[in-house]
């Protein structure tokens, strides 16, 4: 099937944040405009998607920091294209956006992974918000593999086995 993406960069002249790559899904060709103005203007890498359908197409091919994903869209629902996203790439974090606010919609949609959910019209500030805080969790969790290429150790665990053999020696 065909699908519509497009990338913009552009220079940043917003806050300074980290440069993210962002993918945006809407089938609403004007959301999708404003957001990606808005995000490349802040520094951003934007790619966006036309729908559920062509989101997926590319996050089978690229690696996205981000996903602010529309909930309702003809082809493929945004709670289905969240639950194959965190499956293929649990790292990146996906901000859900509807125009219908349900609270057991958001209860799935944060139950499946989602960061946060944001009902629309959103203010610039509110996308902001939420963004920078959803990035700053992808920085931390960035951060946390390149220190840990192992995982995490378990300090808790470490402790047990250390007191397990100290009890095995004694005896205890």
């Amino acid at each position: 099937g065909s699908f519509e993406a497009t990338t913009t960069e552009q220079p940043a002249t917003g806050p300074a944040v980290t440069p993210a790559d962002i993918l945006v899904v809407d089938d609403n060709e004007d959301n999708r405009a404003v957001l990606e103005r808005r995000l490349g203007r802040q520094g951003h890498r934007v790619t966006s998607a036309t729908g559920g359908r062509a989101a997926l197409e590319l996050a089978r091919r690229e690696r996205f920091d981000l996903v602010l994903l529309d909930v309702l869209m003809p082809d493929l629902d945004g709670i289905e294209l969240l639950q194959i996203i965190k499956e293929k790439s649990p790292q990146t974090e996906c901000i859900m956006v509807t125009a219908h606010q349900s609270i057991p919609l958001v209860i799935r949609a944060i139950k499946l992974g989602a960061y946060d959910y944001l009902v629309k019209p959103t203010t610039p500030e509110d996308v902001s918000q939420t963004l920078e805080r959803a990035l700053e969790r992808v920085d931390a969790v960035v951060e946390r593999d390149a220190r840990f290429p192992d995982g995490v150790p378990d300090p808790l665990g470490d402790l047990l086995d250390v007191a397990a053999i100290a009890m095995e020696q004694h005896d205890v």
